[in-house]
């Protein structure tokens, strides 16, 4: 009798992630979040002040190549699972190979403060700047772009509790 039992036992431990999904919606997905943005650079150091003096990152982890030359950094993003990852010295100068970021996204508490506090590190801000983050965007979220040392786009994003990011939640 112990031994069907441990038999039984064993075939549905092994069959629990087969019998995980039996009937489940084939669209959903196993997706949590994003997990990094990986970002080509041209120097380290102009990068590592931008994202860690100026934004506010912290430094996660490095992984050297065997010369001790950095491979990668990755950069964490607030107190969150979300990371920038940096790769120094592999910028091109024409992007016409494979594919290419269009900016990376990052969504803030409060859009004037992230302003102040990157103007406040030494981030140079056109005078409009503060001006032109109050205006309601189309998907009824606050944004302004800023620029790392190496032109990669940022976009700092402020979701109003009627923001199609906001109102889109549970909808299939």
């Amino acid at each position: 009798m112990m031994k069907r039992f441990g038999m039984l036992f064993l075939v549905c431990v092994l069959a629990s992630p087969v019998l995980h999904g039996f009937g489940a919606d084939s669209r959903e997905t196993n997706l949590v979040s994003l997990g990094h943005v990986g970002l080509a650079i041209s120097q380290l150091q102009p990068a590592l002040h931008f994202y860690v003096d100026q934004f506010g990152l912290k430094e996660a982890f490095r992984i050297s190549f065997p010369d001790g030359t950095p491979n990668l950094i990755y950069l964490r993003v607030a107190n969150t699972a979300t990371f920038v990852e940096l790769f120094p010295g592999r910028k091109k100068t024409s992007p016409t190979e494979g594919f290419t970021v269009n900016h990376l996204g990052l969504f803030v508490k409060d859009l004037q403060a992230e302003l102040h506090s990157l103007k406040d590190r030494g981030y140079p801000l056109p005078a409009d700047a503060f001006e032109k983050a109050k205006k309601v965007q189309v998907d009824n979220s606050l944004l302004y772009f800023v620029k790392d040392p190496d032109g990669n786009k940022i976009e700092l994003s402020q979701l109003l509790l009627d923001s199609l990011q906001v109102t889109s939640r549970g909808k299939k």
